[in-house]
């Protein structure tokens, strides 16, 4: 259900603030009263001004054609290279990769094959870079995969970069404020943008970010796409990964 109370809605959907690479917008084209959610912006929201949906990119560039609400996305074929169609088919026509034109992002395309980028697989928190003490460095092969031996965050990076996906082997797991960049809030039902026409095969699931959480060797931070929460989780949880490479 969602919030009525325009203070909580403004403070779940303001834009993200960082600095170096750009931020998409949050997808959210509607304002609220002291009333009522999903109102149009206009007079009868003008007594709470300064709402997500006022300014962005979704007000300044409207147009939907390669992205909703300000959304910019270039679908990329097996070697990276843009697809010419302006809808393809992805049945006939599969795309590997997706473009952020805004971000600078490059992101992975899950398949619906058993094979290893399928959609269905789970994988637990793993990164042997850390320190060995406590449980910061996370669980290995805790999840449920193509090799049964394999189930975990860093073994997936890896053999993901093994086969040069969209010809690059840099991939890995997005931060917690990268995930949060494909969000839109502004979906309904609320999920990654554009699930069906840019990323086939996703779910409204909880995706694994590659921060590790600075208050608790146990967990690491996910972002659930079923509500756009960011929340601690248990490096021992089976949990869907979606990887991300900075465009060169």
């Amino acid at each position: 259900m969602r919030s009525k109370n325009p203070l909580l809605l403004g403070l779940l959907c303001a834009p993200l603030i960082a600095f170096g690479n750009a931020l998409n917008d949050t997808g959210a084209t509607s304002c609220a009263n002291d009333s009522a959610a999903d109102l149009n912006c206009g007079p009868q929201t003008a007594a709470y001004p300064g709402q997500d949906a006022e300014f962005g990119r979704d007000v300044e560039i409207p147009d939907d054609t390669d992205g909703r609400a300000g959304f910019s996305l270039t679908r990329l074929d097996e070697l990276g290279e843009p697809l010419d169609e302006a809808e393809p088919d992805f049945a006939n026509t599969p795309w590997h990769c997706v473009r952020d034109e805004v971000t600078g992002l490059i992101w992975e395309v899950k398949t619906d094959d058993g094979t290893l980028r399928d959609s269905s697989w789970t994988y637990s928190w793993f990164d042997a870079s850390l320190p060995a003490s406590g449980l910061l460095q996370g669980f290995e092969n805790g999840g449920s995969c193509s090799d049964s031996a394999n189930c975990d965050t860093e073994k997936y990076v890896a053999a993901v970069n093994s086969q040069s996906l969209c010809g690059a082997s840099d991939w890995r797991l997005p931060s917690r404020t990268e995930l949060l960049g494909l969000v839109d809030f502004g979906a309904d039902p609320l999920g990654v943008v554009m699930l069906g026409t840019y990323f086939p095969n996703g779910a409204r699931d909880r995706y694994w970010a590659g921060n590790s959480n600075s208050f608790s060797d146990v967990t690491a931070w996910s972002v659930f796409f079923g509500s756009g929460s960011s929340l601690p989780t248990s490096k021992f949880e089976a949990r869907r990964i979606r990887l991300v490479r900075t465009a060169p």
